[in-house]
């Protein structure tokens, strides 16, 4: 996927075959402080959130200043809640939505009890994943998250 500033790869290591998806500021904007500063809050902020089953894990990171490459690495999602929706809508039982809409509340409870606001909550930032049959639900995207305690407004509003 991509957004303004950040690209999402899918990633296949090479040796273990596994899949992530890889997270990287775009190039034209590594020379842009506010940027790299938003990207490196993000993973701050998720490194904060670890521990929580429904947020999404963060595996590694990283920042090469001579290359100009900021990134981090997470699991990687077949579908996010907009896509999976998309295609099961009429196959979800009441019990699937309750459960999917269960597992958004926890990820959002944890955070704010660790006082992270998400701020950008959207069902594209909502990941599927697959687990013994059972759906697992991951929040993720935290880049326009905010600690309540700080007095940060870099996204133009204290909301």
């Amino acid at each position: 996927g991509e957004g303004y500033f950040c690209n999402v790869k899918h990633y296949t290591d090479e040796i273990t075959g596994a899949n992530y998806a890889l997270k990287e500021l775009k190039k034209t904007h590594y020379p842009k402080e506010e940027y790299r500063y938003r990207f490196l809050r993000e993973v701050k902020l998720l490194d904060e959130l670890q521990g929580c089953e429904n947020i999404i894990r963060l595996i590694n990171h990283g920042n090469d200043t001579d290359k100009e490459h900021l990134w981090y690495l997470m699991p990687f999602a077949k579908y996010n809640l907009y896509n999976y929706i998309k295609k099961y809508n009429g196959t979800l039982t009441q019990s699937d939505r309750y459960d999917i809409i269960g597992q958004i509340i926890n990820a959002l409870k944890y955070a704010h009890q660790r006082k992270i606001l998400h701020r950008d909550i959207s069902p594209n930032n909502v990941l599927m994943f697959f687990k013994e049959g059972l759906k697992v639900i991951k929040m993720s995207d935290f880049g326009l998250g905010k600690d309540t305690e700080s007095l940060s407004y870099y996204t133009g509003s204290s909301a």
